[in-house]
């Protein structure tokens, strides 16, 4: 079975694709160090604070929900097995790894308990 690849991705190309990625990246930290206030910045900023409260309040409550233990244990979860079984090892031990430091993240701050800075 042959799997679907990106070419694009492929080693020929993946060098140039990186210095695209870094190329537009070094151009938006220079027009964002040179231009105070961008237009375009400016009037997403006030169509946020234009949302009245409830939405964003929903909004919110929805990416806590996400964020919450139970879904984003199970998300990974059912993407790591269906990842392992399409063969796709590597990524499925990658992405169980990422999950397990997330797991140690959450338990370390928990025992440390650092207050937040105010």
């Amino acid at each position: 079975m042959q799997r679907f690849r990106l070419q694009f991705l492929e080693p020929p190309y993946i060098a140039e694709a990186w210095l695209l990625l870094l190329g537009a990246t070094t151009l938006l930290a220079i027009y964002g160090a040179n231009v105070a206030d961008a237009a375009w910045e400016v009037e997403v900023t006030r169509w946020v604070q234009s949302a009245s409260p409830d939405a964003l309040h929903r909004i919110a409550r929805f990416m806590t929900v996400i964020g919450r233990s139970p879904i984003s244990t199970v998300i990974p979860a059912v993407v790591i097995v269906a990842m392992w079984i399409s063969g796709q090892r590597h990524l499925s031990v990658f992405l169980s790894a990422a999950v397990v430091a997330r797991v140690l993240s959450v338990v370390v701050k928990e025992l440390v308990e650092r207050p937040r800075p105010s």
